[in-house]
């Protein structure tokens, strides 16, 4: 469940593997770290000890942008 524009919505998944708090010290804006990967619905990348974690942005994925739902 995620609150999206004021909306829960409810997304089906296939599997978790796990689930993480990332302090916001670990998470950087996408284009210091991914370099030239097109990142439209990437809202920011966390580095977590060996691991990359990419974090979406659900607005932009859920709502289409700009457009009210």
């Amino acid at each position: 469940m995620v609150e999206c524009r004021g909306k829960v919505v409810g997304i089906v998944v296939e599997a978790v593997n796990e689930v993480l708090r990332v302090a916001r010290s670990v998470i950087e804006a996408p284009s210091s770290v991914l370099g030239g990967v097109k990142d439209d619905y990437i809202k920011a990348v966390g580095k977590l000890e060996d691991r990359l974690l990419i974090l979406l942005d659900l607005e932009k994925a859920l709502g289409g942008g700009g457009t009210t739902g």
